[in-house]
């Protein structure tokens, strides 16, 4: 009676039994997936591949998980506890995922397997497998990723050298120009007119003669303003010695024929080399265009730092406009843009030109600050 009671409980508590050890095989393959994804959703390479793995060879009952690639990559991590149970083949080598990386083959291999791995088994290690498959391929495009962003900054910085390297051969052969004029021209002028004032003395008060002296002494002056003018717009001294602003007040005191406004936030700060030429050349090349071509009666210049990364000149004038238009070469005004567009574009910076026909021409020029000039109160 008693074993007949006990052969039809037993039925029962086998298959219960089963399927709990079935549920808990079941929540076992859904932990790993779980854990395993997570692992790499917060770590970095390689201490998620070792996490990874080390779950993995801990889930089948492996000594060693391994990952290899065909080019060569390969990881590989012990279990964080001993299997249970002596090894079905210590020597076994158990390849248990395969998945596609990018298009490269990859395979997880499991070696000195405690226990045969079944089907259900394999089945979750394959997804795992997959799982590594999509973040080695996510890792080597960010790792792809970064060397382009650091080759293209590498890029970057040699023709940011070239270019300062560039500007600043311009500048220097512009100031031993400006030398040349100022030691050899320009002392031949001062001292032709010395003589032609010392001729007029001697010669004493005819007439016609005093005229034609008075004639050449007239063109002799002229010459020498135009010859210390081309000097001065060689390279401004104030440009070296005080920096852009003062280069740019300096600029405007010498027109005084027209009105002129300048606004600054520099305030007496001072901008690398290379920015200082390149937007006094372009204030240069705008100011000239406007007296030259617009009949304007007033301009305004405007220095300001829009943030500590960023200066911006901008040229405003009161003219006929129409400065966009096809415009007469001989005028050299189409040359004259093109060369501020230039420039700009040199140093990574931008220019921009509003002329509508009666409202006067606006220039305006933006470039970065390098990161290793401090302009900032």
């Amino acid at each position: 009676m008693e074993d007949a009671g006990h052969d039809s409980i037993s039925p029962p508590i086998r298959e219960l039994r089963r399927l709990y050890r079935d549920a808990e095989a079941k929540a076992a393959r859904l932990r790993l997936i779980v854990d395993v994804r997570t692992l790499l959703d917060r770590n970095s390479l390689d201490v998620a591949m070792c996490e990874a793995l080390s779950a993995i060879a801990g889930f089948s009952g492996a000594h060693m998980a391994t990952i290899r690639t065909d080019s060569g990559d390969a990881w590989r991590f012990p279990a964080a506890h001993a299997a249970y149970g002596a090894p079905a083949d210590p020597s076994a080598q158990l390849i248990v995922g395969r998945a596609w990386m990018g298009g490269e083959p990859l395979a997880l291999q499991l070696s000195r397997l405690a226990f045969p791995i079944g089907a259900d088994d394999r089945e979750a290690i394959q997804i795992v497998a997959d799982q590594l498959a999509v973040f080695l391929a996510a890792e080597r495009q960010r790792a792809h990723r970064e060397r382009l962003t650091l080759d293209l900054q590498a890029r970057e910085q040699d023709l940011a050298r070239l270019v300062e390297v560039m500007i600043g051969a311009q500048e220097q052969e512009r100031r031993r120009v400006a030398y040349d004029l100022h030691d050899g021209v320009a002392q031949s002028l001062v001292s032709l007119l010395f003589h032609l004032e010392a001729t007029g003395v001697a010669i004493g008060d005819t007439q016609l003669t005093r005229q034609a002296i008075e004639n050449g002494i007239g063109i002799v002056q002229k010459s020498i303003r135009e010859v210390r003018d081309a000097i001065a717009a060689l390279r401004p001294a104030e440009l070296d010695d005080l920096g852009l602003e003062a280069a740019l007040r300096a600029r405007l005191d010498g027109m005084a024929a027209i009105e002129l406004r300048f606004h600054s936030d520099l305030n007496g700060r001072r901008l690398s080399d290379v920015l200082e030429v390149t937007l006094y050349r372009v204030a240069q090349e705008a100011l000239a265009n406007a007296v030259r071509h617009s009949g304007c009666s007033q301009i305004e210049l405007r220095l300001s730092l829009d943030d500590p990364q960023f200066v911006t000149l901008s040229i405003a004038d009161n003219g006929r406009g129409g400065a966009e238009a096809p415009v007469n070469k001989k005028e050299g005004r189409g040359v004259g843009l093109s060369a501020m567009r230039e420039r700009m574009t040199l140093i990574g910076g931008s220019i921009s030109i509003r002329s509508v026909s009666g409202e006067g021409t606006a220039v305006v020029a933006r470039a970065p600050i390098p990161a290793s000039i401090k302009v900032s109160p």
